[in-house]
């Protein structure tokens, strides 16, 4: 099978990742609660983790990175943990529907104001757009930073800059960034931001987390509340961090994954696997780009680095290529929206890609054989 769908789930693990999970099941018969390193319950892998992930991000404060499932609970969290009377919400039209949906639920019922900043044709946002929206009185800005979409990556630090201008809080969905883009809390004046772990961060499913800024943290609710470990005779959750946000019991298998993986970036570096996988883009684009029954989004995002091939072809659904390419050639990619339905709007929706896209994503153990095979079966559809 030659897998290219990995800003769905990357696949495969590192080695390390997956010799961790497999060693800890069977040194402690699936107790995930005595996975420690040490003598000290300090060192167990969730702080170890923690601290790895806060120095990942530039996380002055340890404690204020927040273990969750991923993204989408992450941000199921901040934007329904507000009071939300009379609040005025700023994102784009680049966002995924882990932000769209429960913007939209708490939308219901409520006074609060929804603003969306345009995009141009390759997913980058319009600067002049932003800067007037934030002039005017807002809570927070919601981006996403990184389009699984185009590939079109957002310039966060300058965003940053403006928003914190306006002192609104300043909030990144990283899912497809993070492990992929250099981040620096610090330096793009973030109030939080949510990751997964199932991506580039090379963790299993079901982890992620967010990061939390003291500032944000006075205003925002947990999502859920229950047992922490400490002060259990109290009736209400404890307010130190982490424990406010992370009731119940831990991903531990997931967590020691997420360790692992980070480590596995760290160790390779995020430049060499970008400057990898855009190579594995580009021997697409280089081989398809003159078929004229293929339309390839965004060609400029891929010239400058991105890591998403999509394209379409005429006089087939993207449903019959993805099917004809996994059935015929063993060959997974993904079709469809992407979870990113405003996006189509501005990228042509209305002349190509009215139908979604196909979206080939290479990870970094993505083979140039692989890319060729993968050329080679499209060329084939179309009868080249």
């Amino acid at each position: 099978m030659i897998y290219l769908n990995n800003s769905a789930t990357t696949y495969p693990k590192p080695p390390e990742v997956i010799n961790a999970i497999s060693n800890a099941f069977l040194s402690y018969e699936g107790d995930s609660s005595r996975l420690f390193s040490g003598d000290s319950i300090d060192n167990d892998i969730i702080s170890l983790a923690r601290k790895k992930i806060a120095n990942f991000f530039n996380i002055k404060k340890e404690n204020n990175l927040i273990f969750t499932s991923g993204s989408t609970e992450s941000l199921n969290l901040l934007i329904r943990g507000f009071e939300y009377q009379h609040r005025r919400i700023i994102t784009t039209v680049t966002e995924h529907n882990s932000v769209l949906r429960p913007l939209y639920r708490v939308q219901k019922g409520s006074s609060i104001e929804l603003s969306f900043i345009p995009c141009d044709g390759d997913g980058y946002i319009d600067f002049d757009v932003l800067s007037k929206e934030v002039s005017k009185p807002f809570d927070y800005f919601i981006i996403n930073h990184a389009s699984n979409v185009t590939g079109s990556i957002q310039n966060i630090e300058k965003i940053g800059e403006i928003v914190k201008h306006y002192n609104g809080f300043f909030i990144i969905d990283a899912s497809q960034s993070a492990g992929a883009e250099s981040i620096d809390i610090e330096k793009s004046n973030v109030d939080f931001i949510a990751f997964t772990g199932h991506k580039s961060l090379y963790g299993v499913s079901g982890i992620g987390g967010f990061y939390v800024s003291d500032e944000l943290k006075k205003v925002l609710n947990p999502l859920k509340v229950g047992g922490t470990g400490v002060r259990s005779l109290e009736k209400t959750q404890p307010q130190e961090l982490p424990f406010y946000y992370e009731a119940g019991t831990k991903n531990y298998m997931g967590i020691l994954s997420l360790y692992h993986g980070v480590s596995f970036v760290e160790k390779t570096s995020i430049e060499a696997i970008k400057k990898h996988k855009n190579r594995m883009v580009q021997i697409a684009f280089n081989n398809l780009k003159n078929i004229k029954e293929i339309n390839i989004v965004s060609p400029n995002v891929i010239q400058k680095g991105g890591s998403i091939f999509a394209f379409n072809v005429n006089n087939f659904t993207n449903e019959d290529i993805v099917y004809i390419l996994k059935e015929s050639f063993d060959i997974i990619v993904r079709s469809g929206y992407h979870c990113a339905p405003l996006m189509f709007d501005y990228i042509g929706y209305d002349k190509i890609f009215s139908r979604g896209t196909i979206r080939v994503t290479p990870s970094y153990f993505t083979t140039e054989s692989e890319m060729e095979s993968f050329c080679f079966a499209i060329k084939e559809i179309v009868g080249i």
